[in-house]
C-alpha cells in the first residue's frame, strides 16, 4: 500500500520488511485504542502539538509521487479532534488546524 511505498522510497526499508512494519504499527495503534480509547491512545505529532513535524510530513508527502496527501490530511484532522478532546493547548490546535487547512487548499 501507500505506507509501504513511502517506507521504501523515503525510509530505506527493505521491501520484505515494509509490510511487517506497517502491520505491526497498525496492530499496536488499534490495540491501544481498544484498551484506552482513541483520545487516550493518541500519539504522534498532533497529540504533542508538534506543528513542525506535521509540516515536515506534508513536505515529504508532497515530494513523493502518488503520495496519499488527502488521506494524511483526513487522518490528521481526526487526530486533531482527539487531541482537542484530550486537552491539547488551544494555540497548538489552532496552529495545526491552520496548517492542515492551508494544505487542503493547495
Amino acid at each position: 500500500g501507500a505506507v509501504e511505498r513511502l517506507l521504501g522510497a523515503h525510509g530505506g526499508i527493505d521491501p520484505a520488511d515494509q509490510r511487517l512494519l506497517t502491520a505491526a504499527l497498525m496492530e499496536r495503534a488499534v490495540g491501544s485504542s481498544r484498551r484506552e480509547g482513541p483520545a487516550a491512545a493518541l500519539s504522534g505529532p498532533v497529540a504533542r502539538g508538534d506543528h513542525a513535524t506535521v509540516n515536515a510530513h506534508l513536505d515529504a508527502l508532497r515530494a513523493a509521487p502518488d503520495a496519499p496527501v488527502a488521506a494524511y490530511l483526513a487522518l490528521m484532522r481526526e487526530a486533531l479532534q482527539l487531541a482537542r478532546q484530550r486537552g491539547l493547548d488551544a494555540a497548538m490546535v489552532a496552529r495545526i488546524d491552520e496548517l492542515l487547512a492551508r494544505e487542503a487548499g493547495r
